[in-house]
């Protein structure tokens, strides 16, 4: 099964995401146009939006520094967020319950893996018909991943090209990409509410400590604290 094509929906037109690698650790992250030496203006926040504790990319792959080439810059802006990380949590392995061709997506993703709604999307659309024309051509399917509010802004699609998937949530994809990225997602989510859970115990048991001491002081003492 071939390795399906990632787009970032711009209001320039589709951005292909042309190659993924995995860098020394202790270097930053790097957005490169394609097959060139070229870090883009970009690169800044992709290493902010991979690297722990700013980003959530390390935290979901357990990698810590990319380069990654696309086929042309992109503004700022948060929109590549989304089909930024479907790529990366999939690009070492090939999806299992779906044959994907291309992957076309847009969306902003904050630090709680929460997708946010993003603008433009009409006009996103309007800018890849170049990409629908081919994949009709070619017999492909196109699978649209975005919130969904975003959704609800997309043109009449082809329904014989297009597949649409509307998410709220990074695990959300855990239906649709392969096992192991999927397992990594499950894997962050379970850590993030144990260390929540044992950060609530913590200051529970901090609590209850501080009224036990309070029990056993003289009424004396307490009033000179006060006063």
């Amino acid at each position: 099964m071939k390795r399906p094509r990632y787009w970032i929906a711009t209001t320039e037109g589709s951005v292909e995401i042309t190659a993924i690698s995995e860098e020394t650790p202790g270097l930053p992250s790097v957005l490169c146009l394609s097959d060139s030496f070229q870090a883009l203006p970009l690169s800044k926040a992709y290493n902010e939006f991979v690297r722990a504790p700013t980003g959530i990319i390390e935290k979901l792959t357990g990698r810590k520094a990319f380069r990654t080439d696309i086929s042309a810059p992109i503004a700022q802006g948060q929109s590549w967020h989304l089909g930024m990380c479907i790529a990366h949590l999939s690009w070492g392995s090939l999806p299992q319950n779906h044959s994907f061709d291309h992957i076309w997506a847009t969306g902003a993703i904050n630090p709680a893996l929460e997708i946010v709604p993003v603008h433009h999307i009409e006009e996103k659309w309007a800018q890849s018909g170049e990409l629908v024309t081919h994949a009709r051509l070619a017999g492909e399917k196109i699978d649209i991943f975005l919130h969904p509010e975003n959704a609800q802004e997309l043109p009449d699609t082809d329904c014989d090209v297009v597949r649409i998937h509307s998410i709220t949530h990074i695990q959300d994809l855990e239906k649709i990409l392969h096992s192991s990225a999927s397992g990594l997602i499950s894997k962050w989510l379970l850590l993030s509410k144990t260390v929540s859970k044992k950060r609530g115990l913590a200051v529970l048991t901090s609590i209850l400590l501080l009224a036990g001491l309070f029990a056993f002081l003289p009424i004396s003492r307490l009033s000179s604290w006060v006063g």
